[in-house]
């Protein structure tokens, strides 16, 4: 056992703290026992040697902060102070005893550090911090302020005043649960995430399901490509841009790795699909065409046409509609046979695909920022879902691409198989 003497120092303490704790008072121990930090109601912090060298102080009572974060991770120490006018973050080497990084604004910073790494949150923003080099790796951005945030080694929960978000290790949005009361108390460790209220009694505890009998196909996450298409057989995925393609087998093995020549050339590419045979179709501005194969990548063919029309303009056909697509205008769908207006598609994306699935027809759209998604529509026009990374359509199965190594599929649920899966997952949480 070992005593601290803080020379007549206080930590600052509520007069009432039973409403609620604004956490003033700041204290860490680092892994090894050799460093205590302690912040006091004077505006002072310290770090305090447990080996019996010299104490350190990093701010004195003329700082004028009121609230310390922070924490140790492996040799560093990462701490924020903030007042009602600025805040400041600072990394200590604690093997050099000298500063490594940091920054002032005049929003605060909420820090916690353990083993995992150092996170920083200012505002809407939250990232992981290299105490090294001071490199900023973003886990989550959103659109309004961050309340609290919690954080594993993969994901991160975040409490905002819509919700409750979760993020996954490429820092992209899983999904957000409704809160309509605030939530301040946040843990997370692995799959599991536990949430609470400084007002209410209830803690709620997420787990995150993660489905992976719907994967059918690994890839490098790494890998940078525009879109993932599955070859007839269900053998092989291609993962393409205009700059290159790749195509794995289910367990990740790459089977061609290529380089698109004259990628600045490119005006269009095309996966196309027969009962025969699957190719890329790669159409250059001057008309000449090259088409590989989507087994092994091999150059099939290669024609010289005519120079491609910079209007764009295409046309595609379902069962009963005929869909106009112009480069400037919005895709129209009109009923094939009397060729009167069924509807109006989306008007602020590129329509890329038209797909019938039985009685329902799927639209493929690309944004301007290069987000790719899907529209389920019935016979009417009506969207009935919404997909989004939607890649492909095999048969009744949608596939799926979030640019996280994985391509997953899902099928279509009608209302009845809805409610029966939900019934039983009643019955199972009823056991």
């Amino acid at each position: 056992m070992q005593t601290v003497d803080f020379e007549g120092k206080r930590q600052s303490v509520m007069t009432n703290d039973i409403f609620a704790n604004p956490e003033d008072s700041f204290i860490a121990l680092n892994q090894n026992g050799e460093w205590l930090a302690v912040s006091f109601e004077d505006g002072s912090l310290w770090l305090y040697s447990l080996l019996g060298e010299e104490n350190i102080e990093l701010f004195d009572n003329t700082s004028n902060f009121t609230h310390f974060e922070g924490g140790f991770s492996g040799n560093y120490f990462a701490f924020s102070g903030t007042n009602q006018e600025e805040s400041v973050f600072a990394v200590i080497d604690m093997l050099e005893l000298a500063q490594t990084g940091g920054f002032e604004s005049e929003y605060p910073f909420s820090v916690k550090a353990d083993e995992s790494g150092i996170y920083v949150q200012t505002e809407n923003l939250l990232v992981k911090i290299d105490p090294v080099t001071g490199e900023q790796i973003p886990l989550v951005t959103t659109a309004e302020k961050i309340n609290s945030f919690a954080f594993c080694d993969k994901n991160a929960v975040i409490a905002s005043n819509s919700g409750i978000s979760f993020f996954d290790e490429q820092a992209e949005l899983m999904t957000v649960i409704k809160q309509a009361d605030k939530k301040e108390l946040l843990k997370m460790t692995q799959d599991i995430a536990v949430v609470a209220s400084l007002d209410e009694t209830d803690i709620k505890v997420y787990s995150l399901q993660n489905h992976e009998e719907n994967t059918i196909f690994y890839y490098d996450a790494d890998y940078e490509h525009d879109e993932a298409r599955i070859n007839n057989t269900g053998e092989t995925a291609m993962l393409f841009s205009y700059s290159g393609f790749r195509i794995y087998d289910k367990n990740g093995n790459i089977l061609a790795d290529k380089t698109i020549e004259n990628a600045n050339e490119v005006y269009d590419q095309q996966y196309r699909k027969n009962t025969e045979e699957c190719y890329l179709e790669v159409i250059y501005n001057d008309g000449q065409i090259r088409y590989y194969s989507a087994v092994d990548g091999s150059l099939l063919d290669e024609r010289k046409g005519e120079a491609v029309n910079s209007t764009m303009y295409e046309e595609f056909f379902t069962d009963n509609w005929r869909i106009e697509s112009p480069l400037h205008g919005t895709p129209t769908a009109y009923d094939k046979k009397t060729d009167k207006l069924v509807k109006y598609l989306e008007k602020d994306d590129y329509l890329t695909y038209v797909t019938q699935v039985n009685d329902y027809v799927v639209t493929e759209y690309i944004t301007a920022d290069g987000r790719r998604y899907g529209l389920l529509l019935d016979e009417e026009g009506e969207t009935v879902a919404y997909l989004p990374q939607l890649c492909d359509i095999v048969g009744e199965q949608f596939i799926f691409d979030y640019h996280k190594g994985e391509l997953r599929k899902t099928r279509i649920y009608h209302i009845k198989e809805l409610v029966e899966l939900a019934q039983q997952q009643l019955n199972k949480e009823g056991e």
